[in-house]
């Protein structure tokens, strides 16, 4: 009691209840566009989004795939071609977020499962930026691809 009442304590609050568990299909769907974000292919994430959307009204997909080669490219700058990123490097939920303003923008549909994965993502990263900032992410996902 009197470590509390001085303040010399640390409260951690973890909450693991967030749990997503995607059907086959869908962590296809994600494996695939995580490994296109490992190679650093924009294009190609924009274009796994639009063909694997089960629906979409995008009237430009051209336009929605240089949005989203421009939101990687962005992401990804910060390393070298052909080097890592650390947690400190790139921002993984940042990313998401923006791919889910750009799909909003461009009318194309992403599942709800996506959606709750991207949610679970950005509170693993926070975790994982607090207790291991120097985690590379590329060269971890590179092993998956």
């Amino acid at each position: 009691a009197a470590r509390v009442a001085a303040g010399d304590f640390d409260l951690v609050v973890l909450d693991a209840g967030l749990v997503v568990e995607l059907a086959p299909r869908d962590l296809r769907n994600f494996v695939d566009l995580f490994a296109a974000v490992v190679r650093r292919d924009g294009r190609a994430c924009g274009e796994l989004l639009v063909a694997r959307a089960r629906h979409h009204e995008c009237d430009d997909i051209p336009a929605f795939c240089d949005d989203v080669d421009g939101l990687v490219r962005r992401a990804t700058a910060a390393t070298a071609a052909g080097a890592g990123a650390t947690l400190e490097e790139l921002d993984v939920a940042r990313l998401l977020f923006d791919v889910l303003a750009v799909c909003r923008r461009h009318r194309v549909r992403l599942e709800a499962n996506f959606a709750t994965t991207v949610v679970a993502i950005t509170i693993v990263e926070g975790i994982g930026r607090q207790l291991d900032p120097t985690i590379d992410l590329l060269r971890i996902g590179r092993q998956l691809d």
